[in-house]
C-alpha cells in the first residue's frame, strides 16, 4: 500500500508541475528570430496601438493587445523629430529571448499611464514578469497603459497640471533597483 501511495504522490507531484508550467504567462509577442532590439512605437494604426517599422520605415501594426516580460530600463532620450528637439521615453522589456524598446512621447498618455504604473508598483514585483496593455483612448491619438503584475496596478489619477517629474524619478529608480537586485527567470522549482 506504501508504494502505491508514494507513487499517487509523485503522480501528483508531476501534474502540480506540469500545470504550474502551462500557467506560466507567455513571453514576448513575435517569432523573429533573436537579435538585435525591436523598437515598438507606441501610437494608433488602424485597430492597433503600436508599431513597429518595416525596412523602409512603413509602419507595421502589432495586432497583440499586451507585452509580458521583464522591465529593464526606463528612460528620457533627447531626440530631433521634424527639425525639432524633443524626448521620447523609452521602457526596455525583455522576454525570454527577445529585447524590445517601447517609445513613446514624453508627455503622451500612454506615457504618464506607464510613468504613474512603474511610480507605485514595488522593485520586487518588478523582478517578476509584468504584462504591459495598450488599450486605445475615445480621442484616435489616445493610447493607455496598464500594468499587471500579476494583478492590475491601478495608476493613480493625474490632473492637467500634474509634476511628473517626481513620478518618473521614481519610476526610473524602481527600474533601476530592480535591475540591479536581478530578476526571477522562473528557472528555480
Amino acid at each position: 500500500m506504501n508504494d502505491i501511495t508514494q507513487l499517487l504522490q509523485e503522480q501528483n507531484a508531476l501534474l502540480s508541475a506540469l500545470l504550474a508550467a502551462h500557467n506560466k504567462p507567455t513571453l514576448g509577442f513575435s517569432d523573429r528570430s533573436p537579435g538585435s532590439p525591436q523598437w515598438v512605437f507606441i501610437g494608433r494604426h488602424g485597430d492597433s496601438c503600436w508599431y513597429t517599422l518595416d525596412k523602409s520605415s512603413q509602419p507595421v501594426p502589432i495586432a497583440h493587445t499586451a507585452l509580458t516580460g521583464w522591465v529593464v530600463d526606463l528612460k528620457f532620450d533627447k531626440v530631433t523629430r521634424r527639425g525639432k528637439d524633443t524626448y521620447k521615453l523609452n521602457l526596455t522589456m525583455r522576454t525570454d529571448t527577445y529585447v524590445y524598446i517601447l517609445s513613446t512621447g514624453h508627455d503622451t498618455c500612454f506615457a504618464k499611464s506607464l510613468l504613474t504604473s512603474l511610480a507605485v508598483i514595488s522593485p520586487e514585483q518588478l523582478q517578476s514578469p509584468i504584462t504591459l496593455s495598450v488599450t486605445p483612448g475615445e480621442d484616435e491619438s489616445i493610447v493607455w497603459c496598464r500594468i499587471y503584475a500579476p494583478e492590475y496596478i491601478k495608476a493613480p489619477q493625474w490632473e492637467q497640471n500634474t509634476d511628473f517629474r517626481p513620478i518618473a524619478q521614481t519610476a526610473i529608480n524602481n527600474v533601476r533597483v530592480a535591475s540591479k537586485q536581478g530578476y526571477d527567470l522562473g528557472l528555480s522549482n
